[in-house]
C-alpha cells in the first residue's frame, strides 16, 4: 500500500513548528504518511541571520523525524522593499528587505527549488514566486496540504494568498488531481496565543485573543488534532515540541512556548471539491471572476495593519435593479450544499436571497436564504441532494452593500483527513498532585526567561 503524501507549505524558518508541529509530530511516526516540507523564504531580513536560520529549521525538522531529502526551500525574500510582491505586477523583479534579487538558499546542502526543478535561480517576481508553489505542488503531488492562513504578518498572508490562487490554477486545469487543504494561523491564537501550558489539567488551543485577520475563520469551524504524547507533558522541558523549538535560537520563541504547547493542533478545512470552480459564472454586473478564484479574502496591500478586503469580490453595480448570479457547471452535478462568502460594504439590514436549481433550462427546485447583517458572514445553504447543471443566485431583494469573495458549489461532503488524530475532549484529568508539581514548573520557567532577559 502506498503511503499518502503529506505537504506543510509555511513562510518563515521556524514556522514549520507552528504550522505543523504536533501534526508532524504524527505523521513522521506513522508509515502510513510521507512528509515534506516547503520554508518559502531565507529568513534573511536581518543579514547576520542570513543562513542562520536555515540551520535552526533543519535542526527542528531533524528533530520532527522530517527525512532531508523531503526538505525544500524557496529561496525568496523575508519582507520586501517597497510594495509586497504578492500585490506587485506580474513581472516586477523586487528587491527584498536582504537586498537580493533572486532565489537562493544559504546552505551547501540545498538549492532552491525554482533551481532545484529549472536549473536556474529564478529573480524575484511575482510570476515566479506563484509559479514556484504551483509547480512544487504539482510535482510532489500532495494528497493533503497544510498551509499558513491570512495572518498579521505580510510575507504570511502574501504565501497564504499564493497558495490559494496556485490551488485555483490547479483544480481548474485538473480533473486527476484534488488535494486537501487545510490552513492554520502562525501567530494569531498561536505563537501570540493565550499562554495556557501550565493550566492544568492540560487542554486544547484557545481561541484567539485579538480578532483574527481572516474573518472567516470561524472558531466553531476548526478541526482540533491531538499531538502525540511527547507533546502532552506535565513539565515543559520534557515537552518534545519546547525541546523542538529550543533548536530555533535565533529567534528565541521558546519564551512564547506556553502559548503555542497545547493538547491539540487547530486547523480549518478549505473546499477543494467545489464545483464552481470550473463553471462558467456570468452575472447582470459585476466582476464575476472573484467568484471562483478559491480566496475567500484578498487584498490590494498585505502589508497594512488592517487589510482592506472590500474591493476584491463581487458586487452589483448601483443601476443593477436585477442583481442575478448564474453559475453554469460543466455537466449535470449532484449538489448538496452552497456556501456563500459575504463581504457587505458595512454593517446593513438583514436581507433575502433565493436560490434556483435547474436542469436543461427546467427550474427542479428553489430556496430562499438569509443574508445577516455582518460585515463578514458565510451563509450556508443545505438541501436535498439536487442533480442539475445551473445555479442562479437571485439577490433582487438585497441591499447595495452586498458583496461576495467566494461561492462554493459542494457536493455530498467528503469527510476531514485525519480522523484518527481528531481531539474530542481534553486529554488530562484533574489530580492533585499533578496540579502542584506543574504550577512548581511555571515558577521555574518564569524564573528561567526572567536569567535570559537579563544577559
Amino acid at each position: 500500500m502506498s503511503k499518502q503524501k503529506v505537504l506543510f507549505i509555511v513562510p518563515h524558518e521556524d514556522d514549520e513548528v507552528f504550522v505543523g508541529g504536533p501534526m508532524i509530530l504524527n505523521l513522521t511516526q506513522d508509515p502510513s504518511y510521507e512528509v515534506f516540507v516547503f520554508i518559502a523564504t531565507n529568513g534573511d531580513y536581518y543579514p547576520f541571520e542570513n543562513g542562520i536560520r536555515i540551520k535552526e529549521s533543519l535542526a527542528g525538522l531533524k528533530l520532527m523525524g522530517v527525512a532531508k531529502d523531503k526538505i525544500f526551500f524557496g529561496g525568496y525574500g523575508d519582507s520586501w522593499k517597497g510594495t509586497h510582491i504578492y500585490n506587485s505586477s506580474a513581472n516586477e523583479v523586487k528587491i527584498s528587505h536582504g537586498g537580493f534579487e533572486e532565489t537562493y538558499v544559504n546552505n551547501d546542502e540545498y538549492k532552491d527549488w525554482h533551481y532545484i526543478k529549472y536549473g536556474k535561480h529564478a529573480e524575484y517576481t511575482r510570476t515566479n514566486y506563484l509559479l514556484d508553489i504551483q509547480s512544487l505542488i504539482e510535482t510532489i503531488r500532495p494528497d493533503v496540504i497544510f498551509a499558513v492562513d491570512m495572518d498579521s504578518h505580510q510575507d504570511h498572508r502574501g504565501l497564504s494568498l499564493f497558495v490559494d490562487e496556485a490551488m485555483a490554477n490547479i483544480l481548474k486545469k485538473r480533473s486527476d488531481y484534488c488535494p486537501r487543504l487545510l490552513k492554520k494561523l502562525a501567530y494569531q491564537g498561536v505563537l501570540k496565543g493565550v499562554k495556557d501550558f501550565f493550566h492544568y489539567p492540560n487542554r486544547p488551543t484557545q481561541p484567539p485573543k485579538d480578532k483574527p485577520s481572516n474573518p472567516f475563520l470561524l472558531w466553531s469551524e476548526r478541526i482540533s488534532h491531538k499531538g502525540p504524547k511527547s507533546c502532552n507533558t506535565i513539565f515543559i522541558r520534557t515537552n518534545k515540541l519546547y525541546k523542538i523549538i529550543k533548536k530555533y535560537a535565533s529567534q528565541a520563541t521558546w519564551v512564547n512556548a506556553i502559548s503555542f504547547i497545547n493538547s491539540d493542533v487547530v486547523y480549518w478545512n478549505r473546499n477543494t471539491n467545489n464545483l464552481a470552480l470550473k463553471a462558467k459564472i456570468t452575472a447582470t454586473s459585476g466582476n464575476t471572476s472573484y467568484l471562483n478564484d478559491f480566496k475567500v479574502l484578498d487584498t490590494d496591500d498585505v502589508v497594512a495593519s488592517e487589510c482592506d478586503f472590500k474591493t476584491k469580490c463581487w458586487r452589483a453595480t448601483p443601476d443593477d435593479k436585477i442583481k442575478s448570479i448564474t453559475i453554469d457547471l460543466n455537466k449535470v452535478s449532484e449538489v448538496r450544499k452552497i456556501n456563500l462568502y459575504i463581504n457587505n460594504l458595512s454593517k446593513t439590514e438583514m436581507t433575502q436571497g433565493k436560490v434556483i436549481f435547474s436542469n436543461q433550462d427546467t427550474v427542479i427546485y428553489q430556496k430562499e436564504f438569509a443574508i445577516s447583517n455582518s460585515s463578514y458572514d458565510i451563509v450556508k445553504i443545505d438541501f436535498p441532494t439536487i442533480k442539475c447543471n445551473r445555479v442562479i443566485l437571485d439577490l433582487a431583494n438585497t441591499t447595495q452593500n452586498l458583496g461576495i469573495s467566494e461561492v462554493e458549489i459542494l457536493p455530498n461532503c467528503d469527510s476531514i483527513p485525519f480522523k484518527e488524530y481528531q481531539l474530542q475532549c481534553d486529554l488530562n484529568k484533574k489530580n492533585f498532585i499533578l496540579g502542584i508539581l506543574k504550577f512548581i514548573d511555571s515558577i521555574t520557567f518564569k524564573i528561567q526567561k526572567k536569567i535570559y532577559r537579563k544577559l
